[in-house]
């Protein structure tokens, strides 16, 4: 599912827009703008722009909100030859390579 969300920028929000918008939309990072900047569902004045560019006052600024693709990471199990462990240190013997 697809939010929409537009606005307005005010002459207090000139700055990079990954940026003003990490920090008006405090529950999303500054990454996940990013990419959506790339990837186009964040237009200014109906336009496609690059993560740096900076709005100007007045500029309308129109963000598609999507779910980020799920990435799943799996444990491989790798042998370690262990020298040395204790509460707070692990000494591992690693092969060359």
């Amino acid at each position: 599912m697809i939010n929409q969300n537009n606005f307005l920028i005010s002459s207090e929000e000139l700055k990079r827009l990954d940026k003003l918008l990490s920090e008006k939309f405090k529950s999303n990072s500054r990454t996940y703008f990013q990419y959506l900047i790339e990837n186009g569902s964040v237009l200014v004045n109906n336009k496609k722009v690059k993560k740096r560019f900076i709005p100007k006052t007045g500029d309308e600024i129109e963000i598609f909100f999507q779910a980020l693709p799920d990435i799943s990471l799996k444990a491989e199990n790798i042998p370690l030859d262990i020298l040395y462990e204790d509460e707070y240190i692990i000494a591992i013997n690693k092969k060359a390579n």
